[in-house]
């Protein structure tokens, strides 16, 4: 069963959906209708788990589909697209066994053979760009059904075909209900009374009617085996996969992969032999543009440590003026959260991940960023941002300078942006970045914190030594020490690191924090826990990993009803704080770089790595394939050769 709870989706300052309540059972085949912009694609995305909700929840078989977003919609979920998500160069049967052993389903290819053939395919082995568009569809819809899935998702599955073969399609549809979710997004009023159980009506993004129609539930006509569970199983469904697709590539591809083998090959020459006449890589510095490569630039981030995670650890006020007293760098940007993170771009019902660069808004960059291919202006304040090409492409359809985007985090959190440029240079990590205002992802991150703090904070035992898990700590919801709590046992916070715990959260602190004492769920009255339980309870040190790290005891229990904690109003302003997790520093003499990178790692309690470091990885990873390409090409141009030299010499000595 599929529940939809309270569900409502934005983008930017746009609803498209409010507060959707909503149970499909499996058995019944639901048409959601609409006119246009009322938000069936959009509810449908969600319910597949193509987009992420605003607020609510969506529940499959109990269990929040974001849990585990990638499991659900691999094993789960079957989409049928309006414009069919077919790979060219491979096969009507090859397309549909590649989404089998992407989920993990085996298949019988009689089976499929028999729906190939019921749909009016009538080679299973024709190409699939050869198809007609009604074609692509009826395969884009076997595809789904021969995945076996639970939810079969379907946006107007027969937008391109005729009324027969849409009949056919939407038959097919109703037969494979029986314990299925079939979903399907029509703007054809009379489709829908004629094929569904149930349709929902949506409009302005609320549900304006939904009505049930009786109708005899029928079995699926394809059956297939249990489906794999192991990990072995799944590996060889994986790489399965990856076959199909890498052949597909080569025979697409071959003229052009040997043509790239070989420039590739001729650059890697070219550059080992400048790295040959400059082994400490200072004149490799030199020579490349430091604008587009950054052999200036030093990352600087915290390493995991004792209560933290890699990246965790904020630099200090002190720690920054330090820095700059110390090593003198030209620029230092404040990095608020890492460019590794997920970030979401939005416009419209529109939306991308991207790579985003965070800077300054000053000279230095303005001559750094326009030395790369910009479209329109440089950015003059922090509601601006330069776009990357690929990411407008995606959002866009045509100019969109002068236009507005949402910032979005990935956890519900979002800034608006107005585009004044466009970005079309790849950087050396085969990017297009996207350059926003350090301050403005502050402000997105003050906001993320502002919203999640009092709702949920988790306090774990404080280690002196890095642990590789820690599951031993409590949690609750925040409140702030006002002095009216009724104390039943310790005293109130005599300093800002001090903080209470409810009644209700105690009960389960003793054994979460591996203190011996048995206390029910009513016996909190003064004098039922032991002295030494509670001695040993107010003397835990304790660790919160909250915007940086925390070192607080526990003093006192008060009485309420609710799993809950208070702090001290000066520990609050401390989580509220926001600082960066990490800097990018730009040194006067790049040459220096890894010089001044070795010595920050021996001498400071952060690590630093210069992104020459970084791109020569890249390049390498990159470029592994090719050198052994090379060398087989080379060895087999050997042995040609040889074999060439002893015909000539069999010849001359048989005249």
């Amino acid at each position: 069963m599929i529940e939809l709870k309270n569900v409502s989706k934005s983008y930017g300052h746009k609803a498209v959906l409010n507060h959707i309540n909503l149970t499909i059972k499996p058995g019944e085949v639901t048409f959601i209708v609409g006119t246009s912009g009322a938000g069936k694609s959009t509810l449908l995305n969600l319910i597949g788990g193509l987009d992420n909700v605003s607020s609510g929840e969506i529940f499959y078989e109990n269990r929040n589909i974001k849990e585990d977003l990638i499991k659900y919609r691999s094993k789960n979920v079957g989409f049928v697209f309006q414009d069919y998500n077919l790979i060219s160069g491979l096969s009507v049967g090859n397309n549909i066994k590649l989404a089998t052993e992407l989920s993990g389903t085996p298949y019988s290819n009689k089976d499929v053979e028999l729906e190939v053939e019921r749909l009016g395919i009538k080679d299973i082995k024709q190409k699939a760009e050869t198809l007609s568009g009604g074609e692509k569809q009826r395969v884009a819809i076997i595809r789904s059904i021969c995945k076996s899935s639970d939810v079969i998702i379907a946006d107007e599955p027969t937008g391109n075909l005729d009324s027969e073969n849409a009949d056919l399609v939407l038959s097919l549809l109703s037969k494979l209900k029986k314990d299925k979710h079939i979903i399907v997004v029509s703007h054809d009023l009379e489709k829908s009374q004629k094929f569904g159980d149930r349709i929902i009506t949506l409009k302005d993004g609320e549900i304006k009617s939904d009505v049930s129609q009786n109708r005899t539930k029928s079995k699926g006509s394809i059956q297939s085996e249990d489906n794999l569970s192991s990990n072995k199983k799944d590996i060889k469904h994986f790489l399965a996969s990856i076959f199909i697709l890498g052949v597909n590539s080569i025979h697409m591809r071959k003229s052009k992969m040997i043509s790239i083998a070989l420039v590739l090959a001729i650059a890697i020459c070219s550059i080992a032999m400048v790295i040959n006449f400059n082994a400490s890589g200072d004149q490799l510095s030199h020579n490349v543009n430091v604008n587009y490569l950054e052999t200036d630039l030093i990352n600087l981030y915290y390493k995991a440590t004792p209560n933290t995670g890699f990246m965790e650890m904020p630099f200090s006020d002190k720690t920054i003026s330090d820095l700059q007293t110390k090593y003198a760098p030209i620029e230092a940007v404040n990095i608020f959260q890492i460019e590794t993170s997920t970030w979401l771009f939005s416009a419209a019902d529109r939306t991308a991940e991207v790579c985003l660069k965070q800077i300054n808004i000053d000279d230095f960059f303005r001559e750094r960023v326009m030395s790369n291919e910009i479209e329109g202006e440089f950015i003059t304040n922090s509601n601006e941002i330069i776009l990357a090409k690929d990411v407008a492409a995606d959002l866009f359809e045509g100019d969109c300078i002068g236009e507005t985007v949402s910032v979005n985090d990935g956890a519900g959190e979002s800034v608006d942006v107005t585009i004044v440029g466009i970005n079309h240079t790849v950087n050396p990590f085969d990017k297009i970045y996207s350059f926003v205002s350090s301050s403005k992802i502050k402000e997105l991150l003050a906001e993320q914190i502002n919203s999640t703090l009092y709702k949920r904070m988790e306090v774990n035992l404080y280690f002196t030594e890095i642990q590789g898990v820690n599951s031993s700590g409590i949690y609750g919801a925040v409140k702030e020490f006002h002095g009216n709590e009724n104390i039943l046992y310790g005293t109130q916070p005599q300093d800002a690191t001090d903080v209470m715990i409810s009644t209700e959260l105690a009960q389960y602190s003793f054994d979460s924090l591996g203190i011996t004492n048995e206390i029910g769920h009513a016996d909190f009255e003064i004098g039922v826990i032991s002295d030494s339980a509670l001695e040993e309870l107010f003397n835990k040190k304790l660790a919160i990993n909250f915007n940086g790290l925390f070192q607080v005891q526990i003093c006192g229990i008060y009485e309420s009803a609710e799993i809950e904690m208070t702090y001290t109003a000066e520990l609050i302003s401390e989580l509220l704080k926001i600082e960066p997790i990490a800097m990018d520093i730009y040194i006067a003499t790049p040459n220096s770089a890894a010089s001044t990178k070795e010595v920050i790692n021996d001498q400071e309690l952060f690590t630093a790595s210069t992104q020459l470091e970084n791109l020569k990885n890249h390049v390498s990873i990159q470029t592994r394939f090719f050198s052994l390409a090379l060398i087989i090409l080379d060895r087999q141009h050997f042995s040609g050769q040889f074999a060439k030299r002893l015909l000539v010499t069999d010849s001359a000595a048989t005249v």
